[in-house]
């Protein structure tokens, strides 16, 4: 859904270029493999963990805003 396709772009756009075609089979055979969260780790630098939550907090203010919105 939109939550995941949310993340992964902000987890691609943190991962050089050169590396999105490994990560993305890894992803593709294995979702769910912790795996994934030490190489993304070791190729950004980033602490993942912290981009997700970012992310996850940019999404849901946006929800919010949409339905104030509404109102």
């Amino acid at each position: 859904g939109l939550v995941h396709h949310k993340i992964l772009e902000a987890l691609l756009d943190q991962l050089p270029k050169k590396h999105h075609e490994e990560f993305l089979k890894k992803f593709s055979a294995a979702p769910h493999d912790e795996g994934l969260l030490s190489f993304l780790k070791d190729k950004t630098g980033e602490v993942v963990e912290e981009v997700i939550r970012r992310e996850v907090d940019t999404l849901a203010e946006e929800i919010l805003q949409m339905f104030k919105r509404e109102k």
